[in-house]
């Protein structure tokens, strides 16, 4: 659940009566829950990327720490998925998801449609709480990891930390949103694009049959912890990955089936 929407459910009470607790005092707790339970476990996080960095020389990653040195944010993007921003960066996603983790930190990949218009995985972070502050550290690190490269269009909810965030970080992306009443005309006012409108209605369509929550579907869940999150996050990348390299080859060596109307081409 969105830190706004837990406010707004803690303040209804039965009689009406609102308790008046702000989005921030929700913040702040969770913050608080969350240091006495990370520990160890932020530990065994930078060791898994630090090995990874070792294995992988272009994998990335960075770690936003707290004043007193307690793990907040994380951001990471294997070689492959900076390989492939590098090639379909005219349009990407960013989608929080929840119930990823035990420590409730919200999921945010970054995505966007390959060649053969399936979700492709650029980059994912985890994040300290969903503030303008930690959404422009996140969009901060995204653009070192891409070599400064900011997306052509960035499509999100309506989220208005995020919106600040996307305004100060990469002030010349459109920013589009999934509300569909806005969409289309959105859309015409989107210019210099590759293929615009059926690009952007299939990345709609796509992202919201095939979200994030469905990619970790059986992987991770609410009592997954950080280190098991990032090797479930893992197992489900090699799986997804081996869709994406069968996707290829069928393209590759797939005779294409031909289609004609003229009785004559078909005996032939």
């Amino acid at each position: 659940m969105p830190i706004s929407k837990i406010a707004k459910a803690i303040n209804s009470t039965h009689d009406g009566v609102t308790s008046g607790l702000s989005t921030n005092q929700v913040i702040a707790h969770l913050r608080a829950k969350r240091k006495n339970n990370l520990g160890q476990e932020a530990v065994l996080v930078a060791n898994h990327l630090q090995k990874k960095r070792s294995e992988d020389p272009n994998f990335f990653f960075s770690m936003e720490l707290d004043t007193d040195g307690t793990f907040r944010s994380m951001f990471w993007a294997d070689a492959r998925a900076r390989d492939a921003y590098m090639t379909f960066n005219d349009v990407i996603v960013f989608y929080v998801t929840y119930k990823t983790n035990r420590l409730s930190l919200p999921f945010a990949p970054f995505t966007g449609l390959n060649h053969h218009k399936q979700s492709t995985l650029f980059g994912s972070a985890l994040l300290a709480d969903e503030t303008d502050e930690t959404f422009c550290w996140v969009f901060k690190q995204w653009l070192t990891c891409m070599h400064t490269r900011a997306p052509g269009v960035i499509i999100t909810d309506m989220d208005l930390a995020m919106k600040n965030a996307i305004k100060r970080v990469f002030p010349d992306t459109r920013h589009m949103f999934w509300e569909w009443h806005i969409w289309k005309h959105l859309v015409e006012k989107v210019v210099q694009m590759r293929d615009t409108d059926s690009d952007f209605y299939r990345m709609k369509s796509s992202q919201r049959s095939e979200s994030m929550n469905s990619f970790f579907d059986g992987y991770v869940n609410n009592n997954t912890g950080l280190h098991e999150f990032l090797n479930a996050y893992e197992r489900a990348l090699v799986q997804r990955r081996k869709t994406e390299a069968e996707e290829d080859f069928k393209s590759k060596y797939s005779i294409p089936k031909m289609q004609t109307n003229s009785p004559l081409e078909e005996e032939n």
